[in-house]
């Protein structure tokens, strides 16, 4: 998913300490959270009986797919945020992967909130319907060498007319959540992929619905960074894109 920020968010800017315990020793982190919990309304009525990231891929649910991609790079600690046919995704799984189920909407970061005993002090989050061909050794590298508290992987669009983008300082600090540009240009959007230190969840409300995109991000501009990668980038959210995917599989993944 690509997000845009709202106009009418209040804004209030917090600093978050580094937390000694969150620092990286000698290795990089093999944990990812995955979102799965959305509804797939779009993709309706394919997601009437089926959660949106295990629709098929070459005989197999997207999130599969994903899963797959991450352990190649060592990503081999996987939790899953379910929600809407969780049932679903668990019974596929099984005990491969951990889970944290919501009871009821609570938005990319109430997902993370109720997640938080499952977390390591630093992790990946990661969309279970957009996929990205990353490079996640030199990502988390670059989280590393920056002690970023949060940096959001992005991708360069040439067309900046339909989503919001992100702008960044030349040291790769983000300094802006900036509105869908009405003219045609280039620019940086946020892959739907993070890593972030887990002393960012002390600022999500608990068992309630909240946004990392709309009410969290926004507090932490200036101490978050974006790592810019070429990669292939799609949302399998709409059929013209899950069908593209679908046809494009092969050389994606071994090209």
């Amino acid at each position: 998913m690509i997000y845009k920020l709202k106009q009418d968010i209040t804004t209030i800017y917090f600093t978050l300490k580094p937390d000694k315990k969150s620092t990286f020793v000698n290795t990089l982190p093999n944990q990812a959270i995955i979102l799965c919990g959305g509804l797939g309304t779009r993709l309706r009525p394919l997601t009437k009986t089926t959660p949106k990231p295990m629709v098929l891929i070459e005989d197999r649910p997207f999130l599969e797919h994903q899963i797959n991609y991450l352990k190649t790079f060592g990503i081999t600690n996987i939790v899953l945020a379910t929600g809407y046919l969780h049932e679903k995704i668990e019974k596929h799984f099984g005990q491969q992967v951990q889970y944290s189920r919501e009871e009821k909407k609570l938005g990319t970061a109430g997902a993370l909130k109720n997640a938080e005993k499952l977390l390591n002090e630093n992790f990946l989050v990661c969309n279970g319907d957009t996929f990205f061909k990353l490079n996640y050794q030199k990502f988390l590298q670059f989280h590393q060498t920056k002690n970023s508290a949060c940096t959001l992987a992005l991708k360069t669009v040439n067309n900046t007319q339909s989503a919001g983008f992100v702008q960044i300082s030349p040291e790769q600090k983000i300094i802006n959540f900036a509105e869908k540009n009405p003219q045609l240009q280039k620019g940086l959007i946020s892959a739907g992929i993070y890593v972030m230190q887990k002393t960012i969840l002390k600022l999500i409300p608990e068992n309630q619905e909240c946004s990392l995109e709309y009410e969290i991000f926004p507090k932490l501009l200036n101490q978050m960074y974006g790592f810019v990668d070429s990669g292939f980038f799609i949302d399998i959210g709409t059929f013209n894109n899950y069908h593209k995917f679908k046809k494009e599989f092969t050389s994606i993944f071994y090209d």
